[in-house]
């Protein structure tokens, strides 16, 4: 069952093109099985920025005036293991000079009501991670101001040994809120409680395959050694994500999962910010730690999470000042579209942010409740879902273009047999005449013949309670309804209750509206949809091969191996029989007051959301010609 535990994707999204709007930033980001040698960089003056290898890393920023960007062309290289280094994070780096405190409390609004407080458990930004990960460190980071860098947090220096099978880390001198120094125990202890057998983990499988519960050891108080099981090129990109955080042994140690998700007061942090008060379906306020090891940070005197449950009233306090930022500032509930008319009805005083291709959306098949328990049920739900349609209808606008991308089991561009090309004749995908092909149609109502469903059959979906997340859910069960005679009652509940629902398998059917990437690797895929003892696989489905897949590429430093094992591994999923059926690539939205400071967009929805880097300047140029007014 530790087999299936890891990866995830690494996305290259469509362009949004509109005659306002220029894409800004472009990493790319490749691998080979070549020796490594350092990348050839090609720069050359476009209008409008290409991605022109298979794996890039495209972060998507929207300005009102065109202007020329840079079309970086970097050669493959090999996946590259840090082997007998040394590498020191500073405490205080350059920029935090050019920070300016102000005397405020920083507004957000959003529907984001905290269900679950334990970051190791849960496996969502909007029921956990924007309100928990704001009171933690984890060892690692992402550089807030560049957002592809893995930098210390907690961890001060680390270095490796001559294999990389070994990380010796030292810790800078932090307390956590109660007072109490950070030790390499509190370290340990949690890497542990990370890996513990049995317990729910479901965004942090990844460590499951790289480190073994026990063996950690602390050698002083600020010190400790971390074997590992191989040498882990992605041990530290896990690592920096918020769902790692670091937990003190003292407190943490003996709290049932249930007394650790309930109560923030629980599980204390060393973090930037303190909870100070918390209504859940209201607000959560938040003060500025005076005692927080990174000095003069942050940039105000507290947070204030406004809770709104109509998404319309989101979108009025936002544009008339109540509010500041979007509380993800990415969610599924902001459409690209409304964040778009926000920086419009305010003059640009809200800057449209887009995060394109940035989460996967599609149907988690429950194996344990009829009809689903029936694998030709699956396949046959596989068949006749209509990706193209559901894009054109949910995610298509005529003013501002399109927000989606067809879906595939990992992001498009990082496996080569689910290139668009090579989707034209895949089963589920493939199309005639630009209408579903009626193959797909004619082999779905067969296989649910054969499972005693000659007319169809009736189920609830669980799903969220956001406007999005209804109107997509309400456009694929008419499809269903109509083609198959699937008949789906809605049931969405808020953001904690649908997580329940997932995990528990109350309906037979779950809609995902956005599962976010966490690291630009096709690993994190498998390690949120395909690992065991995680949400969004509830029944653990799992296939010899396929388990086989997920050990080798996490070991393989031949990239060209390792792509060969994802095709294979592709080849499985299309047999339609798993409990993932994909539908599409989601670009979600945020909007935040021109005047915030120092916001870099990151390489995921579920980067940076401390809040410790960002600064407001009431002097700041208005980037919109209308005078932000």
């Amino acid at each position: 069952g530790s087999l299936a535990m890891l990866i995830r994707g690494f996305n290259r999204p469509k362009a949004l093109l509109s005659p306002t709007l220029v894409l800004l930033l472009i990493f790319a980001v490749a691998c080979s099985s070549a020796a490594p040698e350092a990348p050839v960089v090609v720069e050359k003056e476009v209008i409008v920025e290409v991605p022109v290898e298979k794996e890039v890393v495209t972060e998507v920023e929207v300005e009102l005036v065109s202007e020329v960007v840079k079309e970086v062309i970097v050669t493959p290289t090999p996946r590259a293991v840090a082997k007998g280094q040394t590498f020191e994070s500073p405490l205080r780096p350059d920029w935090v000079s050019q920070g300016k405190y102000q005397s405020m409390v920083l507004d957000v609004v959003g529907r984001g009501r905290i269900g679950q407080w334990d970051v190791h458990y849960c496996g969502s930004g909007f029921s956990c991670l924007i309100g928990a990960t704001l009171k933690v460190n984890g060892l690692f980071t992402y550089n807030p101001v560049n957002p592809s860098e893995v930098i210390g947090d907690l961890a001060k220096s680390w270095e490796t040994n001559a294999d990389g099978t070994t990380y010796t880390i030292r810790l800078h001198d932090a307390q956590w809120h109660d007072g109490t120094p950070v030790t390499a125990e509190d370290i340990v202890y949690s890497l542990d409680r990370l890996v513990e057998p049995g317990s729910i983990r479901s965004r942090t499988a990844a460590l499951k395959l790289m480190y073994a519960p026990g063996t950690a050891r602390a050698i002083d108080e600020k010190a400790l050694v971390v074997p590992l099981l191989y040498p882990a090129v992605n041990f530290t990109r896990h690592l920096a994500l918020e769902y790692y955080a670091m937990y003190p042994k003292q407190t943490t140690q003996g709290l049932s999962q249930e007394d650790a998700n309930c109560c923030p007061e629980n599980i204390i942090g060393s973090g930037p910010w303190i909870l100070s008060n918390w209504d859940r379906g209201t607000v959560r306020e938040y003060s500025r730690n005076p005692n927080y090891f990174k000095t003069d940070r942050p940039f105000f005197d507290g947070l204030r999470f406004n809770v709104i449950r109509d998404f319309s009233r989101i979108l009025t306090a936002l544009q008339v000042g109540q509010a500041f930022v979007s509380d993800g500032p990415w969610s599924g509930s902001y459409r690209p579209e409304d964040v778009f008319k926000l920086q419009d009805d305010t003059n640009g005083i809200l800057r449209t942010m887009i995060l394109s291709g940035a989460t996967w959306s599609g149907f988690i098949l429950h194996q344990n409740r009829p009809p689903f328990d029936d694998a030709r049920v699956r396949r046959a739900f596989y068949l006749s879902m209509d990706r193209h349609d559901l894009m054109d209808i949910a995610y298509c606008t005529e003013e501002y273009g399109c927000f989606a991308d067809l879906g595939t089991f990992f992001p498009l561009g990082t496996v080569e047999t689910e290139s668009v090309e090579n989707l034209a004749t895949v089963p589920g995908w493939r199309q005639v005449n630009g209408q579903k092909d009626p193959q797909d149609l004619e082999e779905a109502k067969q296989l649910l013949a054969q499972a005693g469903y000659p007319d169809g059959f009736e189920a609830d979906m669980n799903l969220g309670d956001s406007a999005n997340s209804i109107r997509v859910a309400e456009v694929v069960t008419e499809q269903m309804r109509t083609r198959m005679g699937m008949d789906f009652t809605l049931k969405p509940l808020d953001t904690a209750g649908y997580h329940v629902a997932t995990r528990d398998g109350l309906a037979s059917i779950t809609w995902v509206s956005a599962s976010g990437l966490l690291i630009r690797d096709p690993e994190d895929i498998l390690g949120s949809h395909f690992a065991m003892d995680i949400e969004k696989n509830p029944d653990d489905w799992t296939q010899p091969k396929f388990a086989e897949g997920i050990l080798s590429q996490a070991r393989e430093l031949d990239s060209v191996k390792r792509q060969q094992t994802f095709q294979e591994m592709v080849e499985i999923l299309r047999q339609g029989e798993s409990h993932v059926v994909p539908n599409v690539w989601v670009g979600l939205g945020a909007a935040m007051d021109y005047r915030l400071q120092n916001w870099h967009l990151p390489q995921s929805t579920q980067h940076v959301h401390k809040w410790d880097h960002v600064w407001w300047d009431p002097e700041a140029a208005c980037p919109d010609p209308r005078g932000c007014q």
